[in-house]
């Protein structure tokens, strides 16, 4: 496979040329899975267990035990099942299987045998983890995903022929954070990217960014239209409707695709106070389930599922007129025109990336923003926005260090029965008056983790060096351990400055 994938590859927004009415969408429903495993009941020789499923409905099944517990052991009663006769110690022999211990060996027995072995573990952890029946099922955890999920309309007046209408581009988005005053949402960049020039209303940085953003959160109809009635300056009259929430831009990163926006957090409640923000998940895995929730061709908000394909791939695209590099997860979850900006959950209810381009000659190739990605670029859009400076758009560190990647190869952890690729990450070279030259990194060492204010990022490919270095700000301390020649050390120390900061 090539490294990267060209022009095929397309951003997922739907753009309507004038504006035009909005189709609403529709619910997705799949099977029923299991919630918990429960013991609920016990007598002594039977222990009842409850098995609860994520539609409220729920079966029994019995786990039955020799007299009190004590018949049978070691043989003494039921060998062979000859003292199980009659159910006088065995119960009707059931528990005398062939003196195997002379009784039933229960979940309890089970679950004692694995702490003696393995240490403790709560019996709950230990249901969930080794006593579980998977029918394939997430529908709770969609149906919960939904209430942190919106679609987004940016609109932005143009000239048609003469007339004056809005130009729409259509997407998803999701809640990343509820604070008393602003609720923050996030879509992709080119969801609220115009190639519009508009007047630098509020600040150098709002230029290209839509005029006027309106969200609908999931179970609340509605879009943008207009009656024909025309406004001072002669643009269609837009209304809203009574579930529409205007939102403002807070900053993006057009090299992450990411942006930020914000609305009153009391317009949010007042349509559904049930709402939530997301929560990340710590990572993800191929062949994890990957969820999409979005806006899918502007008609209303629908979810689909499949899995991670690809953990880490790299693409183009063309986004605010020029074509960049993107490293992307890829997944064959179906997303169509308007699932830009849309949340990626895991079966957790996790977020684990945003979905952003589909490849369009192949079928169940699409892409998405991964975690860290997401995570960090989302994060130092919110702390510049709040904190000043470069406060409409994030940061990164570029440390003036090549290096190169060898011995990449699978590593999978039978235990855990999940694998991850790692590789060999080696300074090659340093370029002069560069922050790598300050920290004395030398051709030939080996990086294990970069160490920000004293604690240890592992690295084990080398794009974590630019995922993490998103997360740097001025007056962090940071230092990479790293080996060399068998022996492990830290690099010399490194405060960053506000000049280190590049804007992307």
């Amino acid at each position: 496979m090539n490294k990267f994938k060209k022009l095929i590859i397309v951003t997922l927004c739907l753009l309507i040329l004038p504006i035009s009415s909005i189709l609403t969408g529709c619910e997705f429903n799949e099977p029923v899975s299991i919630l918990s495993i429960e013991k609920t009941a016990t007598d002594g020789l039977v222990d009842t267990y409850t098995i609860y499923y994520t539609d409220g409905t729920s079966t029994t099944f019995i786990i039955t035990n020799g007299k009190d517990g004590k018949d049978g052991i070691d043989g003494e009663d039921g060998v062979d099942g000859e003292n199980g006769e009659n159910g006088t110690n065995g119960t009707d022999g059931v528990d005398g299987v062939d003196g195997v211990d002379g009784s039933s060996i229960t979940i309890m027995d089970i679950y004692n045998q694995y702490v003696k072995e393995n240490g403790e573990i709560s019996y709950t952890d230990f249901l969930k983890e080794f006593l579980t029946i998977n029918l394939g099922n997430n529908s709770s955890i969609i149906n919960d995903c939904l209430r942190s999920s919106l679609k987004v309309y940016a609109l932005t007046p143009e000239t048609y022929y003469g007339e004056k209408d809005y130009s729409i581009s259509a997407g998803s988005a999701f809640i990343y954070k509820i604070e008393q005053d602003y609720t923050y949402i996030v879509t992709n960049y080119h969801v609220v990217y115009t190639d519009q020039n508009r007047a630098a209303i509020e600040g150098a940085w709002f230029n290209h960014i839509a005029e006027t953003m309106v969200g609908y959160l999931y179970g609340s109809d509605g879009g943008p239209s207009t009656n024909g009635e025309k406004d001072s300056q002669g643009y269609p009259v837009l209304d809203f409707g009574s579930n529409g929430i205007e939102m403002q831009y807070v900053g993006g990163s057009v090299t992450s695709d990411i942006a930020v926006l914000k609305a009153r957090t009391a317009d949010v409640l007042a349509i559904n106070p049930n709402v939530k923000a997301v929560t990340f998940a710590d990572g993800y895995r191929v062949g994890e389930t990957a969820i999409a929730i979005g806006n899918s061709e502007g008609m209303g908000i629908s979810a689909t599922q499949g899995i991670v394909s690809v953990d880490n791939e790299y693409i183009e695209l063309d986004l605010a007129g020029e074509v960049r590099e993107y490293r992307c997860m890829r997944i064959d979850t179906a997303i169509y025109s308007g699932n830009s900006g849309g949340p990626l959950f895991n079966c957790n209810g996790e977020l684990i990336g945003i979905t952003n381009a589909g490849d369009v000659t192949s079928q169940n190739i699409n892409y998405a923003i991964p975690l860290n990605i997401a995570k960090n670029t989302i994060e130092g859009i919110m702390y510049y926005s709040k904190n000043g400076g470069n406060q409409y758009l994030t940061t990164k560190v570029i440390f003036g260090v090549t290096v190169i990647s060898s011995n990449s190869r699978y590593v999978y952890n039978a235990e855990t029965g999940y694998g991850e690729i790692v590789e060999v990450i080696t300074v090659d070279s340093t370029v002069d008056n560069s922050i790598a030259r300050a920290m004395n990194l030398q051709q030939g060492q080996i990086l294990t983790a970069m160490n920000i204010n004293g604690v240890d990022y592992v690295l084990k490919r080398n794009f974590h060096i630019s995922d993490y270095s998103l997360m740097l700000r001025a007056g962090d301390v940071i230092k990479f351990k790293y080996t060399d020649g068998g022996n492990e050390a830290y690099s010399t120390e490194y405060t960053i400055k506000a000049e280190d900061l590049v804007t992307i």
